[in-house]
């Protein structure tokens, strides 16, 4: 099977470059901190009281994987975001484009560059996460399920950097928009539902709790929700984050508690829909 040339040069590219050690020496190093402060905090609470609270299990395995997704979601942009913007200051891109391939294939090239980076780095993290498995109570199987969900939500972050690299002529905005887009997607929905919740609690009728309902729907496309929805679930508070939903969001029973496969197909299709605007970026008319 021929290799994509784009993906072929970006990786040769990539593996020269003493930029990447010294991201995965950053990326560990600060996962690693991060995890062995809740263990030895968790630790050093049990030698005090004399009493193994178990409960700090999922404490330490939610923390080590929500640190993992969040480191994630600020390097990915970065590594992407110069995708195609960078290839048109170097006066590169119209070269690229008179190739055979299809824009298509170079953006798809690009993303299958940036999904190696991705597995280098989750790959490389594994001996971190494995402290997870210092108490038991988690599974290998959990483990797989979340590390998966975070290779896709990176995927995904990185499909949004191509697509604004493809649309944005300059590196710095496309940058810009790249982070921009993340913090929105992970910050900006659950500020748009928490003001929802506050209006709906302060209302006398019961219109708002409807209209939170709908609104709330806006978080499936959050990967950042969808990680902590499928940690929740792999423990004995699997019930807890389906309830929440109900309760405080007003979320049909039919979403909430299929929450993680709706959420998983709408980003999907988001994805292709960014991957699709990008090859359509490169067509002759936007170049």
């Amino acid at each position: 099977m021929q290799i994509n040339p784009v993906f072929r040069k970006e990786l040769k590219l990539t593996m020269r470059s003493s930029r990447l050690p010294m991201i995965l020496l950053i990326y560990n190093s600060v996962l690693a901190f991060i995890t062995l402060l809740v263990f030895y905090t968790i630790i050093e609470n049990a030698r005090w009281t004399q009493v193994m609270d178990y409960t700090a299990v999922f404490l330490l395995y939610m923390i080590t994987f929500v640190a993992e997704g969040l480191l994630l979601a600020f390097i990915i942009p970065a590594l992407t975001s110069n995708a195609i913007s960078g290839e048109r200051e170097r006066q590169t891109l119209d070269i690229l484009l008179t190739t055979p391939m299809s824009p298509f294939r170079i953006i798809l090239g690009k993303l299958m560059s940036s999904i190696s980076i991705i597995l280098l780095l989750v790959i490389s993290s594994i001996p971190v996460l494995a402290i997870v498995f210092a108490f038991g109570g988690v599974s290998l199987l959990d483990v797989i399920k979340v590390v998966c969900y975070l290779v896709f939500a990176s995927v995904f972050a990185g499909a949004m950097s191509i697509a604004s690299s493809a649309r944005f002529k300059k590196t710095t905005t496309s940058t810009v928009v790249s982070y921009a887009g993340v913090l929105g997607l992970i910050v900006g929905t659950v500020l748009i539902v928490t003001l929802g919740v506050m209006v709906s609690t302060v209302s006398p009728v019961d219109a708002p709790s409807v209209i939170l309902g709908i609104l709330s729907m806006i978080l499936l496309v959050n990967p950042g929700v969808t990680v902590i929805a499928l940690l929740s679930g792999q423990f004995s508070y699997s019930d807890s984050f389906p309830a929440a939903l109900r309760e405080t969001l007003n979320v049909p029973p039919i979403v909430s508690e299929h929450w993680i496969v709706l959420s998983i197909v709408i980003q999907c299709v988001l994805l292709a829909a960014m991957i699709w605007s990008a090859s359509a970026a490169l067509g002759p008319k936007r170049r």
